[in-house]
């Protein structure tokens, strides 16, 4: 034996033990074992780089640890850390002695690849564009249930003018979405000046804003001429017909002192008439004071049907209004007016014709000349101007002083009068 070299285990260190088991016929006799038993072999020298190359394979997905302690190998010493997902070779120039031990370093983890880091990042930039289209989609979904912001306008509408219910109307011009917006004017009466609050409610917004309602057009007047006896009393009202006002109209004589003195004369006079509203919107008229020694006590009436104009811009009504003494027969009593009524269908045709009357309130268009009162509500004009006994000798060439003949003058007239008698009250 050499020195330093360990005996070999043979039969014949046995123990008492196996030597008792024998005898009991559990083990073959020492002799039998002897025979049929092969001579254990000595251990061998292990190389360190084939021994990695078993141990540690380059693919050790596919390789189970719990094949290692095969070909002898104990694994009692074998290094039990995690394994590393990723392999790099083992180093081949060293050797190790001790059994069953991983070479340190044997197992390096690699670095991931670059375009696996881009990938990485396009994927979370892509992550954060949608989530901010997202927010900014909620963001002003959510604003549009508030409702768009709104800038309300002061409204002013005439008196007796229907309020509108067009929102555009309400607020300044902008480029806000009103489709879902109530309006609400409840509160406002078109026909009671004063000023209002309206609203308009868009989503959970609600705004406020003022509406007045104003007087600012002028009384529209009607005037009628007047017929008194010598210093007989005459007052202003004596003189209209009609006036139209949302508030109420007062009147004045322009010259007041001219009509204190014509009542005490007999002819006819020229009387300017100033009339004024609640909120001192003005106009001036013109009527006519007829003073007589004895009383009219009728009116024969004599009006034509519609007559085209020659340019058909509008049509016209002809009424002739004559006095009549009943105590004398129904004898004319030299006291006439006419009034001419313009009709008209088109807002531009109305618009040119009432540009022509002259600041004195006198109009002059084609034939028809007198003084003009205008009503924009249906679109007329009515001219009016006094008749006396000259003007009608030389329209009608021999004007009659009979009522009977007066009114059959009319009749036959080409343009188409019809006459009616009204006794004055």
């Amino acid at each position: 034996m050499k020195p330093n070299e360990e005996p070999i285990e043979t039969l014949d260190t046995l123990d008492d033990t196996t030597t008792s088991l024998i005898s009991e016929g559990n083990i073959e006799s020492k002799e039998a074992l002897e025979a049929n038993s092969e001579p254990i072999s000595k251990p061998q020298p292990i190389n360190v780089e084939s021994l990695a190359k078993q141990v540690a394979p380059t693919d050790l997905n596919s390789t189970n640890i719990s094949n290692f302690g095969q070909e002898g190998i104990p694994l009692d010493n074998i290094n039990q850390n995690p394994k590393p997902s990723t392999l790099e070779t083992v180093p081949k120039s060293e050797e190790y002695n001790n059994i069953g031990s991983v070479p340190p370093n044997a197992y390096i983890e690699a670095k991931p690849p670059k375009s696996k880091k881009k990938l990485l990042f396009i994927i979370i930039a892509f992550v954060l564009v949608i989530a901010v289209g997202i927010f900014i989609y909620i963001y002003l979904h959510q604003g549009n249930k508030k409702g768009p912001k709104l800038v309300l306008k002061t409204v002013s509408i005439e008196a007796g003018e229907s309020v509108s219910t067009k929102i555009e109307d309400y607020i300044e011009k902008s480029n806000a979405n009103t489709s879902g917006c109530l309006l609400n004017t409840e509160s406002v009466l078109n026909n009671k000046i004063g000023n209002y609050k309206y609203k308009i409610i868009c989503g959970s917004e609600t705004y406020i804003g003022d509406l007045k309602v104003v007087d600012s057009v002028p009384p529209i007047v009607e005037t009628k001429y007047v017929t008194k006896k010598v210093n007989e009393e005459v007052k202003i009202e004596d003189f209209i017909s009609k006036c139209d006002d949302a508030s109420t109209c007062h009147y004045a004589y322009v010259d007041e002192k001219k009509v204190n003195e014509a009542i005490k004369t007999t002819g006819t006079y020229e009387i300017a008439i100033s009339i004024t509203d609640d909120y001192d919107n003005k106009v001036e008229v013109i009527s006519y004071l007829i003073v007589l020694v004895e009383d009219i006590t009728h009116n024969l009436i004599c009006s034509t049907k519609d007559i085209q104009a020659n340019d058909n811009k509008y049509s016209y009504i002809i009424t002739d209004t004559l006095g009549l003494y009943s105590d004398k027969g129904f004898v004319f009593g030299n006291v006439a007016s006419r009034d001419y009524t313009l009709k008209f269908t088109e807002q531009t045709n109305y618009n040119e014709i009432k540009s022509l009357i002259l600041e004195d309130g006198t109009l002059e268009v084609d034939n028809i000349k007198g003084k003009a009162i205008f009503n924009d509500n249906d679109m007329t004009i009515k001219v009016s101007k006094l008749l006396v006994l000259e003007d009608l000798n030389k329209e009608f060439s021999s004007f009659p002083s009979s009522y009977g003949d007066i009114r059959k003058l009319y009749q036959n007239d080409s343009r188409g009068f019809s006459c009616s008698a009204n006794k004055i009250s």
